[in-house]
């Protein structure tokens, strides 16, 4: 799945498909990566380090993935599986609209209460924010799955194709936008 920061569907998609939507969209770190199936409690280990430099215990909600703080859920992880090989992402709520929330059932769980970092340090949204809370979340990846991060420049992201013409689309132009 991939939405950098795309316009939520109208109300009636989310009618039809209330349970076990995804919201992704402005103010969420998100990933995805393939790693082994050992991998859930590992994201969610490293996301609680990646908030704790700002005051907030994560924790795990036991029955359900992601990370919580305080019942509140923070972070939501994903878990995709084909040909024995599965896919980890997760989207960390950072200054996240939370009012889209409102309008299904987030992970299929119901009165679940999204939070974002923002909420919980009762900040306004801020890119500052945004890029505090990446460099931490980075530095704690990095940690738990022993891995050394790797600066990169936006050109390097850019997907290989076999068609360089120049009416072909780049999926990452949203991003600065």
């Amino acid at each position: 799945m991939r939405t950098f920061g795309a316009a939520p569907p109208p109300p009636t998609f989310f009618d039809r498909l209330k349970s076990g939507l995804a919201k992704t969209g402005l103010g969420e770190i998100l990933t995805k990566r393939k790693l082994d199936a050992e991998t859930l409690a590992e994201l969610e280990e490293a996301l609680i380090r990646g908030v704790a430099p700002f005051g907030i215990a994560g924790e795990r909600n036991v029955g359900y993935t992601g990370v919580w703080t305080q019942g509140r859920k923070l972070a939501s992880i994903g878990v995709h599986a084909r040909d024995w090989v599965t896919w980890h992402g997760f989207a960390l709520n950072v200054t996240t609209d939370l009012g889209y929330f409102d309008l299904m059932v987030p992970c299929g769980i119901a009165d679940v209460q999204m939070t974002s970092v923002a909420r919980e340090l009762d900040e306004p949204a801020s890119p500052t924010l945004g890029a505090q809370v990446r460099d931490r979340v980075i530095e704690a990846f990095a940690d738990v799955f022993s891995l050394t991060p790797t600066p990169m420049e936006r050109e390097a992201l850019q997907p290989r194709t076999s068609d360089p013409s120049p009416g072909a689309t780049d999926p990452l132009a949203s991003l600065s936008q």
